[in-house]
């Protein structure tokens, strides 16, 4: 995936926004499923960070902390908003870690603040 597209991934997700997405503007189900499995090889879907309304900003940062890039190099949260998006990535070293943060980003979204929430738990 391309950084690019994983820039889009982020826009289409609307993390940190008021209200939940509806089901089909979400992550499709076989994704979310292939990046759970891609968290779980890499021992990282254990422990991830968890989306809570109202604090996108500790969930940045945790989910920053998690995948093993300094906190605030990849994900800003506008203070007014909440809302979460891309802050350049400058520093961050691998594509694995990149890879980390999108795939909780997208676990997060699908599970945290999606309809099936509590069977993902």
């Amino acid at each position: 995936m391309s950084v690019s597209a994983l820039i889009a991934l982020l826009a289409a997700l609307q993390i940190g926004q008021a209200t939940t997405p509806a089901p089909d503007a979400g992550p499709r189900a076989d994704s979310v499923a292939e990046h759970r499995a891609w968290l779980a090889e890499q021992g990282l879907l254990a422990g991830r960070p968890r989306l809570v309304p109202g604090q996108t900003a500790a969930f940045a940062l945790a989910t920053e902390r998690h995948c093993g890039v300094t906190p605030g190099s990849l994900l800003t949260v506008d203070p007014t908003t909440g809302a979460l998006s891309f802050a350049g990535g400058d520093g961050v070293q691998g594509l694995d870690r990149f890879l980390c943060v999108f795939a909780v980003l997208q676990v997060a979204v699908a599970e945290d603040q999606g309809p099936d929430r509590d069977a993902a738990e």
